[in-house]
């Protein structure tokens, strides 16, 4: 009964993140842009806190910031951007430990650096000066 009891719960956890990706779908065929951006965030930021999904993470907050930026909310898109960056560099570092095969450690490890380089020296683009402060 316990085990059937916490398999319930997961599979609802599951479906939060789907609800809130599906209705910011929605918003935005609509044409409610801000709403369907916000929703479809708050979509990545359950796969990251409670589902560990970086990789459905990223897409959301990929299609987060398009919504924002349709919606012409370009500080949220550029927000959204960052947080895609960021969870893109995590999801590359958490795939190093989980394959078996040292030539896909080695890929993940590479676009993982780069990532990293490209926050380094450029905030992700955002700041072309920034080695030089």
């Amino acid at each position: 009964m316990l085990s059937q009891l916490s398999r319930l719960e997961e599979d609802d956890l599951i479906k939060v993140p789907t609800y809130y990706k599906d209705s910011g779908k929605l918003y935005h065929s609509i044409g409610y842009f801000d709403d369907a951006a916000k929703c479809i965030e708050k979509a990545a930021e359950l796969y990251v806190t409670r589902l560990g999904n970086l990789r459905e993470a990223y897409m959301c907050y990929a299609l987060a910031k398009n919504y924002y930026g349709d919606a012409g909310d370009y500080t949220n898109c550029g927000l959204s951007y960052h947080k895609e960056m960021n969870t893109k560099r995590d999801f590359y570092w958490k795939m190093i430990s989980k394959k078996k095969k040292v030539i896909e450690n080695i890929q993940y490890f590479f676009k993982y650096i780069g990532y990293s380089l490209f926050k380094i020296l450029s905030n992700y683009g955002e700041s072309i000066n920034k080695p030089l402060y």
